[in-house]
């Protein structure tokens, strides 16, 4: 049996206060939640892996942002990162894909609140080249 996919708590006075002047424009991205490649040591700590958000605009393929989740709390921090990424885009997208079930599974409540458009297209290859190339750029 696989493991329930954790579910966020959306905070609609959130949501309001930091979207409502925001317009919605007519561009789609990308999200993807994953491991980060490369394992974090942390003082006295065994290395680990942490999760990652991006988000990339389906047209250019210019990354819009990401954040690194380097404690476990990916649940309680979500909204706050993705909406972060939606104010310093400066719009809302009208519709968001994402690679994997358990990550549509974990937005669609948030980008549903948001009016935002959530579909699957596990076929998207696109975030690779976008990946390396932001891997590269980091250094932890």
């Amino acid at each position: 049996q696989e493991d329930p996919v954790p579910q966020i708590e959306v905070n609609q006075l959130y949501l309001k206060s930091n979207t409502d002047k925001l317009s919605k424009k007519r561009t789609d991205w990308i999200l993807d939640i994953f491991f980060f490649p490369n394992p974090i040591t942390k003082e006295r700590d065994r290395p680990f892996f942490p999760k990652m958000l991006i988000a990339v605009d389906t047209n250019s393929f210019n990354l819009l942002g990401y954040h690194i989740f380097y404690e476990n709390n990916i649940e309680q921090n979500l909204q706050i990162h993705l909406v972060k990424m939606v104010k310093d885009a400066g719009y809302i997208p009208n519709k968001v894909f994402v690679t994997t079930y358990s990550t549509y599974n974990l937005l669609e409540k948030l980008t549903r609140e948001l009016g935002i458009i959530i579909e699957i297209d596990e076929s998207e290859t696109a975030l690779d080249e976008v990946k390396a190339e932001l891997f590269s750029s980091i250094s932890l």
